[in-house]
This record gives structure tokens, C-alpha cells and sequence, in this order.
């Protein structure tokens, strides 16, 4: 009986690919997220879930239709995931974002959850090294996209 064939440099491919396709994505998602904390506009910054949602839905459908393009059952999955915790995946993200401010700021950030949908992030002393945060809310989106895929 005559083995199977794999073709394991057109699976590796499609891995690399992948893989691209979600740290392309948590990298969009995360500069979505830091481009309402500028410092002119101070040491506050207001997320509004309704917003952000209606802000990551474009980034996500590229990320599905990225996937899409070299492996369907994937980006059919993924799609899934995503339609099945739309409303819990903002809230997720706002959750790591605060996460990652107070491991960098420890005490210097107050948060406070104005409504169910809206939430303000008000820093005590001066934000420094923002880069290294951001970078930080990158890796965490993108474990989060990976945790939706199943991998």
C-alpha cells in the first residue's frame, strides 16, 4: 500500500502565513487601541466598547479573509470564534490594555468604569515608555488570536 504524500513545505508555508496573518492583525488592533492616547490629549483616555467594536470588525474580517486565501477550514474556524465571542472580544482586549498599563505603571493608573460600555483610563504620573507597552498588548492580542484558532 502506497504511503500518503505530504507536501510539508506548502504546510510550512501556510503556517508561516498564518502566523503572519495574526501578528499582521494583533499589530493593527494594537495601534487602533494606543491611538486615542496621544500626549497632547493628556494623561486620560476613554474607551467606548461600542466603538472599539465597530473599530476592530474591518481588522478582524481582514484577518479572516487573509487566512481565507491559503487555508479556508482555518478561516472558517476563526470566523467562528469571532462571531461567538463578539461582544465578550472587546472587553477582552480593554481587560489585557489595562493589564498591560498597570504592569508598566503599577500604581499610577486609575481606572474607572463609567458605564457598562464605557471605560476611563486615567494615568496618575507620567507615561513613559509607551512603545514597550504597546509592544507588550501586541503579544497578548496576538496569543489571544492563536487561542481563537485553537493553537
Amino acid at each position: 500500500m502506497p504511503k500518503p504524500q505530504y507536501n510539508d513545505r506548502k504546510e510550512a508555508l501556510s503556517g508561516l502565513e498564518l502566523e503572519k496573518a495574526l501578528f499582521d492583525a494583533s499589530e493593527r488592533v494594537a495601534k487602533q487601541m494606543f491611538s486615542g492616547l496621544l500626549p497632547e490629549r493628556g494623561l486620560d483616555l476613554s474607551i467606548d466598547l461600542w466603538e472599539l467594536e465597530n473599530l476592530l470588525l474591518p481588522i478582524l474580517n481582514a484577518v479572516v479573509n487573509e487566512i481565507r486565501i491559503f487555508d479556508e477550514s482555518k478561516a472558517e474556524d476563526f470566523s467562528f470564534e469571532l462571531k461567538r465571542r463578539r461582544n465578550s472580544i472587546p472587553h477582552d482586549l480593554v481587560n489585557m490594555l489595562i493589564e498591560c498599563f498597570k504592569d508598566a505603571y503599577r500604581d499610577g493608573v486609575e481606572v474607572e468604569y463609567s458605564s457598562a460600555k464605557l471605560v476611563s483610563i486615567r494615568f496618575l504620573k507620567g507615561v513613559g515608555n509607551l512603545s514597550a507597552v504597546k509592544k507588550e498588548f501586541s503579544n497578548r492580542v496576538y496569543e489571544l488570536f492563536r487561542h481563537l484558532l485553537g493553537k
